[in-house]
């Protein structure tokens, strides 16, 4: 029995951590919050770990489980990932957050890894392979768990991590100061969003200025709210974005027929649908990720159109009011969709 598999038995006689707070309900839409509270939740590390106790990319190594010489495209591999602290030591909890790739410069394809959390200090990392030729396997440490944990507390005890810029008007003279969800300062004017939230926020109020000669805002500055020990877990280099060390070649050969994304979908009523006897073939999860080929993004389960010209765009939005509602991810699609079709 090696270490990984050691760990994987005391990892499955571990119970399934559920929310606290959640029990089961025969309303369908509080089991569908419990089932999205699991899957958003992140094992928390013990308090008090110090840096150097915390995980490390740079003694953090990874290797693959059953090893082959060549593969065929259609074949899923595995990638057992051990956590070390800085001094080299194994960890015994989990909670990491690894990124994983399988990807090839030369064709410019990629395609995401699928990362389990045993619990115990110990990964697996899942690749379907879609592509014939080289590829190169890629997992490096985004944050330890350690560094998670810092950040989850400031989310939940900082609200104002990022200030926003105030303008104000009035009898002629402008003023810029600044504003946030939590008072900035004892001086203050208050504002709701009574159209919507009914949330407060506030500005610190200028002098000599009431406060309805507040006019609009702008995004500020990022408020320093770490300090020099949670620092070292999220800001210093040997903490994060790095590579981690692989313990044989991570480059793979692989053989057989390029994946044919119009293969995954039928001619007709494309939205929603696959190919059962494609993904049956290969044995395909329908969750597995999609793949990007020569800076193409190519969908697994429904046909996706491309749209390399603003007329391919217009010429199917023509006609259609379009509702985007959502984050700054969504702000950046917008964003690039305006940039890219000219207004008329």
């Amino acid at each position: 029995m090696n270490i990984f598999q050691a760990r994987c038995q005391t990892a499955s006689k571990m119970s399934l951590y559920t929310a606290q707070g959640l029990t089961a309900s025969p309303d369908p839409d509080h089991d569908e919050l419990q089932r999205l509270m699991r899957l958003i939740e992140w094992p928390e590390a013990p308090n008090g770990i110090d840096f150097m106790s915390s995980t490390s990319p740079k003694t953090t190594y990874y290797e693959f489980l059953h090893p082959q010489e060549t593969y065929q495209v259609g074949d899923q591999i595995t990638v057992l990932i051990f956590a070390l602290d800085h001094y080299g030591r194994p960890k015994t909890y989990g909670g990491d957050y690894f990124q994983a790739k399988l990807h090839s410069l030369k064709l410019k394809a990629g395609v995401t890894g699928a990362v389990t959390d045993h619990r115990n200090g110990s990964y697996s990392a899942t690749f379907l392979l879609l592509w014939p030729g080289d590829a190169e396997v890629y997992i490096a440490l985004v944050h330890s768990s350690e560094a998670i944990s810092i950040l989850r507390k400031k989310r939940r005890s900082r609200p104002d991590k990022i200030h926003y810029h105030g303008y104000f008007s009035h009898n002629g003279s402008s003023a810029m100061v600044e504003c946030n969800v939590l008072p900035p300062g004892p001086d203050v004017c208050t504002y709701r969003d009574s159209r919507q939230s009914n949330e407060e926020w506030f500005c610190t109020r200028p002098e000599g200025f009431p406060c309805s000669a507040y006019r609009e805002h702008s995004a500020g500055d990022r408020s320093p709210i770490l300090n020099a020990n949670e620092q070292l877990f999220l800001h210093s280099k040997s903490a994060k974005g790095n590579k981690c060390t692989a313990h044989a070649a991570t480059t793979l050969s692989l053989f057989g027929s390029q994946f044919s994304p119009a293969a995954t979908c039928p001619s007709r009523d494309l939205v929603g649908h696959r190919s059962d006897d494609f993904l049956n073939s290969y044995k395909i999860e329908r969750t597995s990720p999609d793949l990007q080929h020569g800076r193409v993004w190519q969908s697994r389960v429904c046909r996706n159109r491309l749209f390399p010209t603003p007329s391919n765009v217009t010429s199917c939005l023509k006609g259609k009011v379009i509702y985007m509602l959502g984050d700054s991810t969504l702000r950046q699609w917008w964003e690039y969709l305006v940039n890219f079709v000219p207004c008329e």
